[in-house]
């Protein structure tokens, strides 16, 4: 077992929520895809989650094992910029997973990855389509956000937005909720 983490997940990343996590770096190495995460949402259904409530982990790695880019696309105020094929070419450092839509095929597994740059000065956002054959997810159980306590946040966390008065002349915009300056 990896000494950094406790927990090792293989082809399982139906059951993890990757909405807005942040990933610190992303590249290619060994024939694999890595994405180094800065934490990750387990969800309840995970079959290696022994809560059975969903929650955030700590720091955590997935890695896209034999990896095909079927798609790269790069944009800069919504428009397509370039369309590569090395993803090696590109710095994604800082970045942040809006959606990861996965489905599973005959011989492994296609994915469709919507990402953020957050420091990136030459483009905004990137689409990659990729096949695999193998995920795996790692992380430490022993680092998750709420350990042996219940969610701050009520079941339905979209009523706790709904209830938040908001002026818009002092509305200020801190991810993921508009809150009062």
């Amino acid at each position: 077992m990896n000494e950094k983490f406790s927990v090792i997940s293989e082809n399982n990343l139906k059951y993890i929520d990757f909405h807005d996590c942040e990933c610190s770096r992303l590249y290619y190495e060994n024939y694999t895809l890595v994405f180094e995460m800065d934490w990750m949402e387990v969800l309840s259904e995970h079959p290696m989650n022994p809560r059975n409530k969903a929650h955030q982990s700590g720091e955590e790695m997935v890695m896209l094992q034999l990896p095909t880019i079927e798609q790269l696309v790069l944009y800069k105020n919504n428009s397509e910029i370039i369309s590569v094929n090395d993803l090696n070419n590109v710095d994604f450092r800082d970045t942040i997973l809006l959606q990861y839509d996965e489905s599973k095929t005959n011989d492994g597994y296609k994915a469709k990855i919507y990402l953020l740059f957050n420091n990136n000065k030459e483009f905004d956002s990137a689409l990659i389509e990729i096949s695999y054959n193998k995920s795996v997810a790692m992380w430490d159980d022993e680092l998750t956000v709420y350990k042996d306590k219940e969610h701050p946040l009520p079941a339905d966390a979209w009523s706790f937005v709904d209830n938040v008065k908001i002026m818009t002349k002092d509305a200020h915009i801190f991810a993921p909720l508009l809150v009062l300056r």
